[in-house]
């Protein structure tokens, strides 16, 4: 099994746990599945030269704040595993160019499966400015999961597998 297959395996299993003890929602049963349902599969690769780290363990704002000053660059967020922890998934941003190549400017060791939904530049600068956080799949933005998204606020890199049809339901700006 690939590793992309367990995060996608340990994502769908931790979402029907959660569905089974948890109120449900009118979009998005929870985060995983959304993830799940809009999300894009990424293959690890080495960040590119010139593209420095950011701070450990502030993942959302180092790759907010890349894409903030990178016009070429697109927010990511989702979940990835990373080879010391086995198939555990950890909530994680990370930063794609057009052609859909990851570059994740906050872990050192690369992660070995990367599940997540890229957004367009304007929503995220949208979302900072409203809640004065980073990080786009968390509590604060909880409607989301009622609501889904504004029209144009995730990004398809054409090219990248997608797991399910993406939600039809999408909250006003």
């Amino acid at each position: 099994m690939t590793h992309s297959q367990q995060l996608i395996n340990t994502l769908q299993d931790m979402s029907r746990m959660i569905s089974q003890t948890h109120k449900k929602f009118q979009v998005y049963d929870n985060f995983y599945d959304l993830v799940l349902r809009e999300g894009q599969i990424f293959t690890p690769c080495q960040k590119p030269k010139g593209i420095k780290f950011g701070k450990t363990k502030e993942c959302f704002g180092n790759a907010s704040f890349l894409v903030l000053d990178r016009e070429d660059l697109f927010y990511a967020e989702g979940y990835a595993i990373i080879e010391l922890t086995g198939s555990l998934p950890f909530a994680h941003a990370w930063v794609v160019d057009s052609r859909g190549n990851l570059i994740d400017n906050t872990w050192r060791t690369l992660g070995t499966a990367y599940l997540g939904v890229v957004f367009n530049t304007d929503y995220l600068r949208r979302r900072l400015l409203k809640t004065g956080r980073t990080g786009l799949l968390e509590y604060p933005n909880i409607r989301v999961l009622d609501e889904g998204f504004p029209e144009g606020a995730i990004r398809r890199i054409v090219g990248l597998p997608s797991l399910q049809r993406p939600a039809t339901m999408a909250m006003p700006s």
